[in-house]
């Protein structure tokens, strides 16, 4: 399993070189995923919320969950996402009641954290895609949960865009989202410093704590090469550390995703004052 994923981006690595610019993240995502989750609707379908945050059934995966790979059941893997995203989110906020997420696109993950604890009077969706925010929003409608969690429009490289007021004195997450902004990194952490968040935490695939020694690594290390995927976010943020801007509270790698490859770091930092 993991020499045939070797094998295959390494193939298109030679083959298939990215250059991970607007357009290409535009089509991968505003034109492609997220229009067809707005076309699609599955959420019409759902009786309930829990049903659309962790869909039932038995289609099957594999997944990697705490640095093994296993052969597991949909529900099952987004069942542990979920439980994962919530503890994990709850335990760097303890005081916050407002959280603002960054390239969230439809919310998949603000879906999640409204499941948990009862702690969050508003959460805020902020996403470049306009088929993203429309489906947000549709999701957020069917559910009665317009009045806790909302959607708009941001382009996260444009630091004169309005909507980042959103972030002043809330907690802020990104989750996969600057994975996409790998040669944007210095240009995003100014624009989000700026805005005055209260706290930061990424969940972003990191390059820097890949071992190659390690043939799980070696093949994210080759994913996220060939798809010219995010690989100086931790280092940048110990740069600002350096230069006294943030203070980097947490790094954690937490070893689960829904394929062999491309598990998340957990990154925690507050800016400085």
């Amino acid at each position: 399993m993991l020499v045939e994923e070797f094998g295959r981006n390494l193939l298109a690595l030679i083959l298939y070189p990215v250059r991970r610019d607007r357009k290409t993240v535009d089509a991968e995502y505003n034109d492609g995923r997220w229009q067809g989750i707005l076309s699609g609707k599955r959420w019409l379908g759902c009786k309930t919320l829990s049903d659309f945050v962790i869909p039932p059934g038995d289609k099957w995966r594999i997944a990697k969950v705490g640095n093994k790979c296993y052969r597991t059941s949909d529900q099952e893997y987004y069942r542990y996402r979920t439980a994962v995203l919530q503890d994990v989110v709850g335990k760097l906020t303890p005081a916050c009641t407002e959280l603002v997420e960054l390239g969230g696109g439809y919310g998949a993950n603000l879906f999640a954290l409204a499941l948990g604890e009862k702690k969050w009077n508003r959460l805020i969706g902020l996403d470049i895609s306009k088929n993203a925010i429309q489906a947000g929003r549709e999701i957020a409608s069917h559910f009665g949960l317009t009045q806790q969690i909302s959607f708009d429009t941001l382009d996260i490289i444009k630091g004169s865009d309005l909507t980042f007021r959103h972030l002043r004195g809330r907690a802020v997450l990104t989750y996969y989202c600057l994975e996409q902004l790998k040669h944007d990194t210095r240009i995003v952490i100014e624009n989000i410093l700026k805005a005055g968040p209260s706290r930061v935490i990424h969940i972003e695939p990191t390059f820097e704590l890949l071992h190659l020694s390690s043939l799980k690594d070696v093949v994210t290390y080759l994913y996220i090469v060939r798809k010219d995927y995010q690989d100086n976010l931790l280092s940048t943020l110990k740069e600002y550390e350096r230069k006294g801007k943030v203070k980097v509270l947490m790094v954690e790698r937490l070893y689960y995703a829904p394929t062999v490859r491309n598990d998340p770091t957990l990154i925690c930092w507050e800016p400085c004052l």
